[in-house]
């Protein structure tokens, strides 16, 4: 592996680690805002 596939892996794994935190809190709020729609 050449140092240019590490470091579009290194970029990939920073883009899943963004999406999975987007996802995770995206479906925290969507769970309260079900929960508790009246704050919403």
């Amino acid at each position: 592996m050449n140092a240019s596939a590490a470091g579009c892996e290194a970029i990939m794994s920073f883009d899943y680690l963004l999406g999975g935190g987007l996802a995770a809190l995206l479906l925290v709020y969507l769970t309260v805002a079900l929960a508790r729609p009246e704050k919403f």
